[in-house]
Formats: C-alpha cells, structure tokens, sequence
C-alpha cells in the first residue's frame, strides 16, 4: 500500500500507545451519516478501534509482569524484629564450684531466685544472586537486666556467605525462571501478530465483500430496470397486436424473478455493511446505522503469485503459531536443564563472621566491638532425599514434554506448508477463473445481442430473450465474483505465508 497511514507500527499499536485512539484512518464523514473509506483507510481504522484487539494488546504486558516476577526472586530482602522477655532461674553464690582439698567440686548454694529481663531488635540483609550464592548482613542490639547486677548490653554485627555446589548452582540454573518468561511474552508477542495477521485479513476481506455486494445490487438492479422496460415494450407490442398475448406470461414472471434477486441483494449489502462496521467499529455515534461509500475497486490486473517455495520460506519464518512452537520447545529444553540440576543433592558451603561487644551502655558495647575477637565459623552442609523419586519423575517428564514438543514442530511445519502450498493452487486456480468468467461473460452478451435482433424481427420469444438476459446477469455477477475471489485468494495466501502485514508496510513489534 503506498499510502503513508498504513505505515503503521504495530509496536505502538498494541498498548504501547494509549487505549484511546483519534480516528486518524477514517477519510471523512457527511452529515448523511456517510462515511467514505478506502481499503488502506479501513485497515487503519480497525487497526485502531477494534475491539477484540483491544482485547488482545493487553496479554503480553501481563506476561511481562511475570518476568518482573521472576526477577524479584533476586532482589535484597530485608526483615527485622524486636523483642522482649522475661526469664526465671536459681541462682547460685558466687565462688562455688571451687575445687576442694580432696580434689572435688563443692556443691552450689541456692541462694533463690534470679529473674532476667531482656530486650532485644534484630535487623538482616540477604542478597540471593543468579550464581547460587546468598549474602547475608545481620546486626542485633540486646540489653538484659538482672536483679542485684548491672544492666549488660551486647552489640552484634555479622557476615554470612552461602554457596550452591551442587543443586542451584550456576547463573545458566537460576535464571532459568526469568528465561522463561522472557519466553512466554515473546510467545505473547507472536500470538498477538497472528491475531493481527488474521484481524487485517478479515477487514480485507470484509471490505471486498461490501465491494462484491454492491456490484450485485447494481447489476441486479440494472437487471431488474431491462427486465421492467422488455415488459413494457411487449405490453405495447400486444396492444398493438404485433405479439401474442401469451408473450406477457414470460416478461411478468421475468420481471417478478428481477425484483426478488434485487431483494435478496439488498439483503446481503446490509450483511457485509454490519460485518464490516463491526471489524472497524468507527468512534461515531450510532456507528451501526452508517452507510458505507466504498472509494476502492478492484483492480483491473492482479500481481501474480511468487514461486511457492518462496511463500513456504515466509511461512515456515512467519508463521506465529509455528514460532510459538518453536519458544514452547526452547522452553522445554530449559526445563530439562532446571529438572536435571534439581537431581543432584543439595551441598552449601557456608560462611560465618562476626563480632560481638559487651559493654555497660550500647555506646561503648559498639566501641567495644573492635576490642573482641571475630568469631569465625564455617562448613558444608549436605541435604539429599533418598531415592530422588520426584526428581526423577519430574526430569523424565521433561525430557518427554521436550520430545513432544519436537514431534509438535515438525508436525505444525507440514501442516504450514500444506495450508501454503494448498493456498498458492487456490491463487492458480481462482485466476484462470476469473479469466474464464470475462469470456463467459462475452459469450453471453453476444448471445442477448442475437437473441434481441431475432426477438425483434419475429425469429424469437420473450423466453428466450429473457433467459438470455438472466444468463447474461449472472455471468455479469460470476465475473465480478471471480475477480473478488482472486483477491480474497491472495489475500489467504499472504496470510497463511504469514507476510500479509509487511505486504501492507505494517511492521511488526520487537521481538517477533
């Protein structure tokens, strides 16, 4: 399409512009309630106003709020906590448990009870990463209060490392997650440029419809004013005595078959009218009772299809149910990967290091705290569930989902290329059609031209000349018929080919 309204950038189109849209594709109105529009100008509109991909522009934004989602599984969690209590004990003199002469420990002397009263705040950062290692910063404050004794206050900050050696190790393992869902929006993405695909193909072919039902209702009706018009000459001519009456039985039922055909012709205008308000859903009031002035005919020459190889090329590269197969599979294969690491035991090597002061006011167990020693504490720590029967069930199932998957592809490209191949010989098929319906069409006039001037120098009947004519409307209609279908024939084959929208210069968003 060579006007510059169709140039339209499907990016901006699905929801990454505002949900309210002028009607920038719509030509004009009058103040008939008319509304004048092109082919290009029809796409445009629905493009902008339809409401069933309204629907549809908001399925990848909410996908993407599942990679945020998967992301957050990284992010610095902090938690806190404040406490108080009271706890009640004996308590024992001071110096007891000294050695005695023969080498045992005296027993101690309750002197009653103790009670100790504490309160504590805690404050922990933890950092997972993509690596399998999780960062953790602590710092606690605690008093206690004991009767008889002075108050003892303790400053705490501390310093963990954990790190995955076996399962949950590795960027390639925990980023599998956000990968995935990376997947499932682009997934979206090409869902949506299906639906967009299939939505302008339907305006198309809506449009040429109305086109297709208006010319009937001009040639039916054109039909319809020849068939009155015979009438009235016949009625003159057996008036006159020229004809016998039995001439008017054949020319009245003529002219009551016309005006049913017209009838029926109307009818089906106001179909493909309301089919094809409803695709583009003008923003006018009462857009139902608008009456549609078509500014696009069918061309005169058809572009011939290209070679069907280079249509299957485009297909098995465009197709948006095969690309989503395709995101399906790869997300299998990362489901392979996560369900093979989750197999093997769970083995972390930790690290612990941290300080402690104990003073008589927080001020100095904070000064404190450079005067102890660091306590230092490190290890393995080892989980394992013997047998690994759900690990196991869980990475069998995905290597067979991932088999599927492969067995899906290979199944949804045949069926691609067939729908082509079968499109193209539709194509083929609909052109020698058209070609045959012009000359059928010739025939036919020539046969009414001769029908006529036998009609009229008394070698022929008001039958025959009528029957000639109804012939001659419907090679008239089987004509414009055919060429519509050789359009509406392409118009399917760049849709199952998947290039319908860069054959209109609409580009499709990034990601697809």
């Amino acid at each position: 399409m060579k006007n510059l309204r169709s140039m339209i950038i499907i990016h901006a189109l699905l929801l990454w512009i505002p949900l309210t849209l002028p009607a920038s594709g719509l030509s004009g109105t009058d103040t008939n309630n008319v509304l004048r529009i092109g082919i290009e100008d029809a796409v445009v509109t629905g493009l902008e106003n339809n409401r069933s991909l309204l629907v549809e522009r908001f399925t990848p934004e909410i996908r993407r709020t599942r990679e945020d989602r998967e992301r957050a599984r990284f992010d610095t969690g902090i938690s806190g906590e404040i406490s108080a209590g009271r706890e009640s004990g004996p308590a024992r003199a001071a110096g007891v448990g000294e050695l005695t002469a023969d080498g045992q420990r005296a027993a101690a002397t309750e002197l009653g009870e103790r009670t100790l009263r504490w309160t504590g705040a805690r404050l922990e950062l933890e950092r997972p990463m993509t690596t399998g290692t999780r960062i953790g910063l602590d710092t606690s404050l605690r008093l206690d209060e004991v009767e008889g004794s002075e108050d003892s206050y303790a400053t705490r900050l501390g310093l963990s490392a954990t790190q995955a050696l076996l399962r949950g190790a590795g960027v390639s393992v925990n980023r599998i997650g956000i990968r995935q869902a990376e997947l499932a929006t682009r997934s979206s993405l090409h869902e949506l440029y299906g639906f967009t695909v299939a939505l302008v193909a339907r305006i198309e072919n809506a449009y040429w419809d109305l086109v297709l039902a208006d010319r009937n209702v001009m040639i039916v009706s054109e039909s319809a004013q020849l068939a009155a018009q015979q009438l009235r000459d016949i009625e003159r001519r057996v008036d006159a005595g020229v004809l016998a009456s039995t001439e008017l039985a054949a020319a009245r039922s003529e002219a009551a078959r016309r005006n049913e055909a017209l009838i029926r012709a109307h009818s089906e205008i106001d179909h493909a009218r309301l089919t094809l308000l409803y695709l583009l859903d003008p923003p006018y009031d009462s857009p139902w009772d608008m009456r549609l002035e078509l500014t696009d005919q069918p061309p005169d020459a058809l572009p011939p299809p290209d070679e069907v190889a280079d249509h299957v090329a485009l297909a098995l590269r465009l197709r948006s149910e095969l690309n989503q197969a395709r995101l399906a599979r790869e997300r299998g294969e990362l489901e392979i990967v996560r369900t093979r690491n989750g197999m093997l035991p769970r083995l972390d090597l930790f690290v612990r290091l941290g300080r402690t002061g104990y003073a008589g006011s927080f001020g100095d167990s904070f000064d404190a705290l450079g005067d102890e020693s660091p306590d230092l504490s490190g290890g393995l720590q080892l989980t394992h569930s013997l047998g690994r029967r759900a690990a196991r069930a869980d990475y069998h199932e995905s290597q067979y989902v991932r088999r599927q998957a492969d067995a899906a592809v290979g199944n949804l490209e045949k069926l691609v290329e067939l729908d082509v191949r079968t499109a193209h010989i539709n194509v083929r098929r609909a052109d020698e059609q058209m070609i045959a319906a012009a000359a059928t069409r010739v025939a036919h006039e020539e046969t009414l031209r001769a029908e006529t001037e036998k009609f009229n120098v008394g070698r022929s009947t008001a039958l025959f000349v009528a029957q000639a004519q109804r012939d001659l409307m419907a090679a008239r209609l089987a004509e414009t018929e055919a060429r519509i279908a050789a359009l509406k024939a392409r118009i399917e084959l760049y849709r199952l080919d998947g290039s319908l929208l860069e054959r209109r210069g609409i580009v499709a968003p990034t990601g697809i």
